[in-house]
């Protein structure tokens, strides 16, 4: 498997740079940023069909700018329409500052998605058992359907697993993936023989083994400091988040958008605990309430 990688400059601060990388001259995992600049460096290439990882934006650019063949998961496939329809997923995102009283300022910066105006080019399809000589596989968490690619021993893993940062992980409302289903994954993945991560963002990671055990000691401590936050008195999300220690920093120092981030992974830990039996959420805004403790072993998380 001949492999050749495209660094692409992308508009934030961190991560700066997305990684497209070709395969035998043909295939292509993710499309880079939704810009014509990005189209036009991943033409040079002419690439015959595109695998995806995920929907986000920096994932997805290729599909706005040319007819190429490309395969997303079911769920995924149905997330990318957000760039056509950009109200809808706006008001998905106001929906849940309003369920979970969260400051309807924090996703604002979202809104810039209605003036990209963008129309699905790509001849799309949903994943098979086998794409390309690729075997896809399911790691919810970052977003539902987001999809690693394993061939050869290689794994490209799009935002699933970088060699530096904790992926984000999301909240969405129509599909019940947590911190669990990713956690699940990870015990998964590291039972296949791998013996290089190729990951959207970041370095290539080749002690995998030893990466994705610190991942999932990370989750199951953050899980886990969640719970310890929650008193047994009724507490909102954002409550729960300015007590977590979160790598960027203070909570209170995080930008508005970085604040909704960490809001959303918050929420991802709390629905996971809420479906163990150890909380129970109510009213509107929506509380959150300890109901048990936690005092048996990690593989309980």
């Amino acid at each position: 498997m001949e492999i050749e990688t495209l660094a692409l400059e992308i508009p934030f601060a961190k991560p700066d740079l997305v990684y497209v990388y070709f395969i035998d001259s043909e295939i292509m995992i993710d499309g880079g940023f939704c810009s014509q600049e990005h189209a036009d460096k991943i033409s040079e290439f002419e690439p015959k069909g595109v695998l995806i990882t995920h929907h986000h934006v920096d994932h997805v650019g290729y599909l706005f700018f040319s007819e190429i063949e490309s395969y997303l998961h079911p769920i995924e496939r149905r997330l990318i329409e957000i760039y056509e329809k950009p109200q809808i997923f706006l008001e998905r995102q106001y929906q849940i500052c309003r369920k979970f009283g969260i400051p309807i300022e924090y996703p604002k910066t979202l809104e810039i998605l209605s003036s990209l105006k963008l129309n699905i080019l790509s001849k799309i399809s949903e994943l098979k058992e086998q794409n390309f000589g690729f075997k896809p596989i399911h790691v919810p968490g970052h977003t539902p359907g987001h999809t690693c690619f394993y061939r050869d021993n290689a794994l490209f893993s799009g935002d699933a697993i970088l060699s530096e940062t904790t992926p984000n992980l999301g909240l969405y409302l129509d599909y019940p993936y947590g911190v669990e289903d990713y956690l699940r994954a990870l015990r998964e993945l590291r039972k296949l023989e791998i013996e290089v991560i190729y990951p959207a963002h970041e370095k290539r990671i080749y002690d995998v083994v030893e990466r994705i055990d610190s991942l999932i000691e990370h989750y199951t401590q953050r899980t886990i400091e969640v719970l310890e936050i929650l008193d047994y008195k009724p507490m909102l999300a954002e409550d729960v988040a300015k007590e977590i220690e979160w790598a960027e920093g203070r909570y209170e120092d995080l930008n508005p958008f970085d604040r909704y981030l960490a809001l959303l992974e918050t929420l991802s830990y709390l629905r996971s605990l809420e479906k163990k039996g150890f909380v129970k959420s109510t009213g509107n805004p929506t509380v959150f309430l300890k109901i048990r403790s936690f005092h048996c072993q990690k593989e309980e998380i």
